[in-house]
């Protein structure tokens, strides 16, 4: 009997955060499938991903010479956009060395992690949408930039046309395609994100430079304006100095929001209770998570993220926006707050800062809350869904 070949297609690195954790989750379902009747592939552009699917046993081509493995985003959009006045976007992405080296292959299903590989043919398509945010937050440049915009737009699409399977992480995630794309209620399947676990062991940061005895808060997040730091840094410099309120950020400094975060670490004189770390790897963001008194994300986006899942494993209290799919995915294991308000903002730092019982509670609350849907649950129910589609 032929074996069901089974295509992975993965173009993100670590720095994405957690569309690379969503990425992970869904190999580790792949591992399940039984060898004798399944033959999975992983095609890549980042190297890093080869150590983490061979620990699944699965078979991994890099493909260094990609088209996507050597430009930024940025720039393949705006080929796409140049390509799609002369050519159909179909042949253009099929075109493409990974792309190509897929269809070649001819397999039976493909895990597009990237809408490139939508337009395969006699293949079924599974993959995600993680969100319409340049949709629902155009104000923002990193989405609402003319050449990101209509390139999301053409791949989400395609998407919507063509998948068998369309995986989002929430209702709310769900309701925004059929809003947006209205492709047939039956092909969305939402499917909640969980925590990858790739650190092995915390270590502190090299780059953090803060007295040992000192507590801090953390905000995992890339520089990003959409991230909000603004309105955190705001939130921290009206907090009372007697609380000695100490924040640590990471994330690299390429991003759009951090001339902003430099100009208002200097208008706001944060410089010694804010401590900027840069790249942090996976052990030094367990070692964060482990010894933070609380994170806090005041992220415009979503509808959901994986960080204050993070936090909630770890047993690092939480305060999130109140927004999108938050409350959906979190219940009463974290605070809310209204990220446009920054008092909304201090209060939330206020109480997770000064009140121990209100802390164990969260973690209490975020133990019973993870056992609801765990790295099992996420992989039978994508199985369910291969499966349902194959």
């Amino acid at each position: 009997m032929l074996k069901k070949r089974i295509a992975a297609y993965i173009t993100y690195n670590r720095s994405v955060g957690g569309s690379f954790q969503y990425a992970a989750s869904l190999l580790s379902a792949l591992r399940q499938l039984d060898p004798s009747y399944f033959e999975v592939r992983l095609w890549c552009s980042d190297p890093a991903w080869k150590e983490i699917a061979q620990s699944y046993n699965i078979y991994t081509i890099v493909s260094q010479g990609s088209l996507f493995a050597r430009r930024p985003v940025k720039r393949i959009i705006r080929l796409i956009n140049k390509v799609w006045r002369n050519e159909s976007i179909h042949q253009f992405l099929l075109n493409h060395p990974l792309v190509s080296d897929i269809a070649y292959w001819r397999p039976d299903v493909c895990i597009s992690l990237g809408q490139a590989c939508t337009y395969l043919k006699n293949c079924k398509i599974i993959g995600p949408i993680h969100d319409l945010m340049h949709r629902y937050e155009a104000r923002f440049p990193e989405v609402g930039d003319m050449n990101i915009y209509s390139g999301r737009e053409i791949l989400y699409s395609g998407h919507c046309n063509t998948a068998s399977a369309i995986l989002v992480d929430s209702e709310v995630g769900k309701q925004h395609v059929l809003e947006i794309y209205g492709p047939p209620s039956e092909k969305i399947h939402v499917l909640p994100f969980v925590i990858s676990n790739l650190g092995t062991a915390a270590s502190r940061p090299k780059n953090l430079i803060l007295d040992a005895q000192k507590k801090f808060l953390f905000y995992p997040a890339q520089m990003w304006l959409h991230k909000n730091h603004a309105n955190l840094m705001r939130a921290i410099s009206n907090l009372p100095t007697s609380l000695d309120v100490h924040c640590v950020f990471s994330g690299t400094t390429d991003k759009n929001g951090f001339q902003l975060y430099q100009e208002m670490l200097n208008e706001l004189n944060l410089h010694e209770r804010i401590h900027h770390i840069g790249y942090a790897s996976d052990n030094e963001i367990l070692w964060l998570y482990k010894n933070a008194r609380c994170m806090i994300m005041p992220s415009f986006f979503g509808p959901t993220n994986i960080p204050p899942l993070e936090a909630m494993h770890y047993g690092c209290p939480a305060a999130v926006s109140d927004i999108y799919g938050m409350r959906e995915r979190y219940g009463d294991s974290v605070l809310y707050f209204n990220p446009h308000r920054v008092n909304e903002i201090e209060e939330c730092i206020q109480k997770l800062w000064t009140d121990d019982s209100l802390c164990d509670d969260l973690r209490k609350k975020a133990k019973q809350h993870e056992a609801q849907w765990t790295q099992k649950d996420f992989e039978k129910s994508f199985l369910k869904i291969f499966y349902s589609i194959l």
